[in-house]
């Protein structure tokens, strides 16, 4: 006979990620008689009933570490289903604690590199934390170059800006371009982006990619919702979303990271409603994936980002600065 109990359901959970401010974060490693046992994890345990994310990260990290939690900010919620249990991760970077660390539970407590974790060695729901934390800061879109004959400019402003060594991700983006400018554009950037170690993601139509360097991809919210699974790319994927909505359904899609805004107003897109850092700190509160913020950032608003659960800004002029004379 079918199954007609309805489905439980899912374990509450609140993670930690402890930052030391020195890239490394405090993990530990699952014992014997625990779920998925020798695999590492971040502190953190399930939630009392009636008991807040918030407050149920406080009292794990107690409880594990001996670590006070002086101020956590909610990046991540995930849900996972392993098969005999289904969870659901309120996750939180903790960059501010006091305290010394102690083994109050018998979990081998280590500080280790965050760029240097494997996500092989953590439990499968944790995939996302790690990305959140081996991203880049900085993700530059390029700017629309003016028909073919803009194509060189383009590309020596966007070579010379990766040469500073802060631009971890480059989005190839020209929607004003036909597709043959469009692929020697994109080559052009992929050939410079990936001299200097700046991984691509290409904004096109996905028939375009055949005819360029293997590389990720970004896909505009009209053309992720055009998919029913995750495209077959070398890279990273990446998806524009404007809501908790728009992020949840393009979890289907198994994407790397998400592009959201405008957080502040901007010319590219005047007559959109700014999300402001509150409304950004709801979304990333709730968001399946990690999150770069769009629209009016530059550099200088990485802090407050970040604050705000992102894990990066991503920015045109922002990082890119003017053209000569002004305009694009």
């Amino acid at each position: 006979m079918p199954n007609t109990a309805p489905e439980a359901a899912p374990l509450d959970v609140a993670l930690g990620v402890i930052e030391d401010g020195a890239g490394r974060v405090l993990v530990g490693q699952r014992g014997a008689g625990q779920h998925q046992p020798d695999r590492l994890e971040f502190p953190g345990g399930k939630l009392e009933a009636d008991e807040s994310p918030a407050a149920g990260l406080v009292r794990e990290i107690r409880e594990e570490t001996a670590l006070e939690v002086a101020h956590a900010i909610p990046c991540l919620r995930l849900e996972h289903d392993y098969g005999d249990r289904r969870v659901r991760l309120h996750v939180f970077r903790v960059p501010d604690w006091s305290g010394e660390v102690r083994e109050c539970e018998g979990c081998a407590l280590r500080w280790r590199e965050a760029t240097a974790l494997d996500p092989a060695d953590f439990p499968a729901a944790n995939g996302p934390i790690l990305r959140l934390l081996q991203l880049p800061d900085f993700l530059l879109v390029t700017p629309d170059p003016a028909g073919s004959d803009g194509i060189a400019a383009v590309v020596d402003r966007v070579a010379a800006r990766l040469r500073h060594g802060d631009v971890g991700l480059l989005q190839v983006r020209a929607p004003g371009l036909a597709r043959d400018d469009y692929l020697r554009f994109a080559h052009d950037l992929v050939t410079v982006a990936q001299s200097l170690g700046t991984e691509v993601l290409l904004n096109a139509p996905l028939d375009w990619l055949d005819e360029l360097p293997p590389a990720g991809v970004h896909l505009p919210e009209r053309r992720w919702r055009a998919l029913s699974r995750r495209p077959a790319v070398a890279g990273r994927i990446s998806v524009s979303a404007h809501d908790v909505t728009g992020l949840r359904e393009a979890r289907g899609l198994a994407p790397d990271l998400a592009v959201v805004g405008p957080v502040r107003p901007t010319r590219t897109h005047p007559g959109a409603t700014p999300l402001g850092w509150d409304g950004l700190a709801r979304l990333t509160a709730a968001s399946p994936v990690p999150v770069y913020a769009l629209g009016g950032l530059d550099a200088g608003s990485l802090a407050p980002a970040r604050a705000a659960g992102a894990c990066g800004i991503a920015a045109i002029r922002g990082l890119l600065g003017e053209p000569p004379g002004g305009r694009e």
